[in-house]
């Protein structure tokens, strides 16, 4: 009869820290490291010239514009965040 022979257990791996969830540690495993502060290539903020000031972009809505979203709501939808209902809207835009 042959000896039988202590089995060896299978290495398993580490199990994560109960409080992250698995994905994070694969996140964290799979992510480049973060690029320095400061390389040779990108001179330090100060160095940077200035950017000139930018005005927004202008456009203009007018009443009419208005109206005719409101007309296109829907009457039946919940309020909005705002707690204003879509019918309430709809009356201002008939008056």
């Amino acid at each position: 009869m042959p000896a039988l022979t202590p089995r060896q257990p299978c290495p398993t791996p580490p199990l994560p820290p109960v409080s992250l969830p698995p994905w994070t540690l694969l996140h964290q495993r799979q992510s480049p490291p973060p690029p320095p502060l400061h390389s040779p290539s990108v001179p330090p903020p100060h160095h940077l010239p200035p950017v000139p000031p930018s005005s927004p972009p202008s456009f203009t809505i007018s009443e009419q514009d208005v109206r005719r979203q409101f007309a296109r709501l829907n009457p039946r939808k919940a309020p909005g965040p705002d707690g204003v209902s879509p019918s309430t809207l709809r009356h201002w835009q008939r008056s």
